[in-house]
């Protein structure tokens, strides 16, 4: 195969990456993960190639799509991506500067606030933020799943959600956020 017909493939697999066929669906994120891989391991080995940046930037705004499985299979590829490629090339703090541009938070859009609630679950899902060690980080995300969370009704739980697996992550991982600070965050949400 190509370079010319490698690229057509990388753009037909964030097609099948939502497929309500889940054999389909993981088995396109994975062939995704493994041409990006490939081309990254041929780039220079301090930036990310083009390919693995466009596929941040399709995969995050991805999240905000209305479509049935796209959230699930832009979330759970954003996710594995973001467990092989490495802190010191893309960090949680790109993840969170690219959700920004692409999920823009002024309006009250659901798919967009749905979006950055799946972004944010992806990278915690990750588990990088105990490799990078950045309290500001997980501050970060503990304080927009809360917004999110008070916003609308419907992102309660989801919120939640993220919170409950952040606070594991970070009892497990022995971080630098103190768990009893989050575990308090979580009950101001629950409260109201």
């Amino acid at each position: 195969m190509n370079e010319s017909e490698k690229d057509k493939n990388i753009l037909s697999l964030f097609s099948d990456i939502v497929s309500y066929d889940e054999t389909k669906r993981l088995s396109s994120s994975q062939k995704l993960l493994d041409i990006l891989n490939e081309k990254q391991q041929k780039a220079d080995d301090d930036n990310l190639c083009e390919e693995v940046k466009y596929a941040f930037k399709r995969l995050v705004g991805g999240l905000a799509s209305g479509r049935k499985m796209a959230r699930l299979g832009f979330a759970t590829t954003l996710s594995a991506l973001l467990r092989v490629v490495p802190c010191n090339q893309y960090s949680s703090q790109n993840v969170f500067k690219l959700m920004e541009e692409k999920l823009d938070s002024n309006g009250e859009d659901k798919d967009i606030m749905f979006g950055r609630i799946f972004c944010l679950l992806s990278v915690i899902q990750s588990e990088r933020l105990s490799d990078e060690k950045e309290n500001s980080m997980l501050r970060k995300i503990t304080e927009m799943l809360l917004k999110l969370g008070k916003k609308k009704s419907y992102l309660h739980k989801i919120s939640l959600h993220g919170l409950s697996r952040l606070v594991v992550q970070v009892e497990l991982e022995a971080s630098y956020i103190s768990v009893l600070e989050i575990s308090t965050l979580i009950t101001r949400l629950s409260l109201g």
